[in-house]
């Protein structure tokens, strides 16, 4: 029998997570005895000690005694190995911020809707066990779609008879309302931007132009970008390591889907002084980029991508220089696609542009659609002749 430990470091400290291999399922798969350890290290390597002499001797163990913390434990390695590195990361978050500090002791079987309902309440309250401020509806509806996800695992292997998070009642998600800036305020975000850096400037005007994410946007390579046709092509994006959340990988846009958009003459004209620069230190610095060369990169080989961070940060500076307080770096996004539809552009093509999988996603821009209906409306009111009295 073979089994190892796993060190885990939280924001409640440091657990020791076991797996002992006690066979194979059914269907052949491999099936693991889990157990978490909080305490030494000495502590942990006892306990895995009497996992193996148990599973040695066919005692596997009663899961339906299993802690929160082992179901989580195992459904972490077998569930998750195919989402994408940010799901992981996001799901990760959760599970050490919110679930595990209050759940992570409790049995299975003794973890009821109620129980859960009550979790809820202390989340928007911020009064749940290790939070430090309430979380949004929203938030907390995420942390009831995972433990619901991972509760339904156990209760299909057999750890629990069923699922309480089914049975749960979670707050209704409340979306805040999107802060779309107006046009004025873009001008003025572009005009402080091109003072700071051409980098910056360059990136806020592609997110605008193009209405890219700001993965989106980093991830932008000068192969993608066609100064002759004036049009760029959005085929990637770049999504967080979780192994080391300070690195970035790049892979498929968030829907898989790729577009080539055309861009106006200005734009055009950005680009082509913003890559002569580009060139211009790189052959300084003795490397001639190639088309797989990044936009943003702070090396002159163009090599590794700007992490989004990076200009997130930026745009939290500028944001507050300029007192732009409500408006997200991500809301530059919205102006694009709300400026489209506000000049009369088919819903589709406003949703091929952006890339959204179908139209309801795109459908929160057609306010801006239905003003210019009642502009036309009434336009064509004020040339019909007057009702007889």
């Amino acid at each position: 029998m073979r089994g190892y430990i796993r060190t885990r470091r939280g924001p409640t400290g440091t657990t020791y997570q076991l797996a002992v291999y006690v066979g194979l399922d059914e269907r052949g798969r491999r099936r693991y005895r889990y157990d978490t350890v909080r305490g030494s290290r000495r502590e942990a390597e006892r306990r895995l000690a009497d996992l193996i002499s148990a599973a040695a001797s066919g005692d596997v163990g009663n899961n339906r005694t299993a802690r929160f913390g082992e179901l989580v434990d195992a459904w972490w390695e077998v569930s998750t190995s195919d989402l994408s590195p940010n799901t992981r990361i996001g799901y990760r978050g959760i599970l050490d911020r919110y679930l595990l500090p209050a759940l992570r002791q409790r049995r299975l079987d003794r973890i009821g809707p109620a129980d859960l309902e009550r979790l809820y309440s202390q989340l928007l309250e911020g009064t749940a066990p290790g939070l430090q401020r309430p979380l949004s509806s929203l938030t907390v509806y995420k942390v009831h779609s995972l433990v619901r996800g991972v509760m339904a695992t156990g209760a299909r292997w057999g750890w629990i008879g069923s699922n309480p998070a089914s049975r749960a009642r979670p707050p209704r998600p409340r979306v805040a309302p999107t802060t779309v800036p107006s046009a004025e305020d873009v001008s003025r975000v572009l005009e402080a931007a091109s003072l700071i850096s051409d980098e910056l400037h360059v990136f806020l005007w592609l997110s605008v132009a193009l209405g890219t994410r700001r993965s989106e946007t980093c991830a932008l390579r000068w192969g993608d970008v066609d100064l002759d046709t004036g049009s760029i092509r959005v085929c990637r994006t770049l999504a967080l390591d979780d192994r080391d959340p300070k690195r970035v990988l790049p892979k498929d846009t968030k829907t898989h889907a790729a577009a080539i958009l055309p861009v106006d003459e200005r734009t055009v004209a950005l680009l082509r002084r913003f890559r002569a620069n580009s060139l211009r230190r790189a052959l300084a610095s003795g490397v001639t980029p190639t088309g797989e060369a990044y936009l943003f990169s702070a090396g002159p080989d163009g090599t590794l991508p700007r992490h989004p961070d990076h200009f997130s940060k930026a745009w939290s500076r500028l944001r507050k220089r300029l007192g732009f307080q409500g408006v997200r770096l991500h809301d530059l996004r919205h102006f694009h696609g709300t400026e489209l539809a506000a000049a009369g552009i088919p819903m589709t093509a406003i949703r091929d542009r952006l890339r959204h999988s179908n139209l309801r996603t795109t459908s929160i821009y057609a306010h801006s659609r239905r003003e210019v209906d009642r502009e036309a409306a009434e336009a064509i009111g004020r040339v019909l002749p007057t009702l007889p009295s």
